[in-house]
């Protein structure tokens, strides 16, 4: 039996993920690890085992499969395409934006940083309305992508000033708010920044207890399963910042490559 160092954690990160709907689960998985859905050969792809062709997981699994495929098609969330090996499903533009929203960040993976950083600082009364604007305003930022990198003043990577100057003033909160765009913010590196804004350290000791712990769980069906759980839930806290905001050796694209190696064709698309 494999031994916690950090379970309430990992628990409480996974009732998070547990509460994440199916259809965005996969949608998720498909657009964070697409090489984990190519089929290694031409004998079975994504979409003969969606459509129970070829499937040797059996007609119960095939059917909960198939409804999976058939709840995300009806949302043109995905599609169906020609490859070399066959037929398989990708994720449509649509499917991707509704990836995107959960991880605004993750549109810096496939290009550069340009080195500058979005601030918003703000300082709004204590009252009951004022705190519940407060709240939304947090709230808000953090969809967007921000981090909190001191208790008045969220930060993120990403060009936002023009989207969240006009949420601010939507929410009438030019008083209290102000946006800025700066390529240095003294008295911190970058990647400081990134590790305290996005809590990197409570990350980074997460998958340190995913990578030492992977081949011991390895030895058992059930901690295996359990351990693949927790994976799943620590990559959706992920932020996914740009590779330039992580330390140099950063240790959750070696358990990313470690765990999803260890997940069968239907575990992949459905049961996870």
């Amino acid at each position: 039996m494999v031994k916690y160092q950090n379970k309430k954690k990992f628990e409480k990160l996974l009732e998070e993920y547990q509460q994440v709907p199916k259809s965005k689960q996969l949608i998720q998985s498909m657009a964070r690890f697409e090489s984990m859905y190519k089929s290694p050969g031409a004998q079975l792809t994504i979409f003969t085992a969606l459509t129970g062709l070829g499937d040797p997981y059996g007609a119960v699994e095939s059917a909960q499969v198939q409804r999976a495929e058939i709840y995300n098609t009806k949302k043109d969330l995905i599609k169906a395409a020609n490859t070399r090996q066959g037929k398989t499903l990708i994720l449509t533009s649509k499917g991707r934006k509704v990836y995107f929203q959960k991880y605004p960040l993750a549109r810096l993976r496939k290009k550069r940083w340009d080195g500058n950083w979005t601030l918003v600082s703000y300082d709004i009364p204590s009252s009951k309305k004022q705190n519940y604007l407060r709240n939304r305003l947090r709230y808000n930022l953090k969809n967007f992508g921000f981090g909190k990198l001191h208790q008045s003043l969220m930060v993120s990577p990403l060009p936002l000033e023009e989207p969240i100057q006009e949420f601010i003033e939507g929410e009438k909160l030019e008083e209290f708010a102000v946006v800025m765009r700066s390529e240095r913010i003294w008295g911190f590196s970058d990647e400081e920044i990134a590790r305290k804004a996005y809590e990197l350290n409570d990350l980074e000791l997460l998958y340190e207890e995913l990578d030492e712990t992977f081949e011991e769980a390895c030895k058992n069906k059930k901690d295996l399963k359990r351990w693949r759980s927790y994976f799943l839930a620590v990559d959706n806290s992920d932020p996914q910042l740009p590779k330039e905001l992580l330390p140099d050796y950063w240790l959750g694209d070696t358990v990313r490559k470690k765990f999803t190696s260890s997940f069968s064709l239907f575990e992949r698309i459905f049961d996870r």
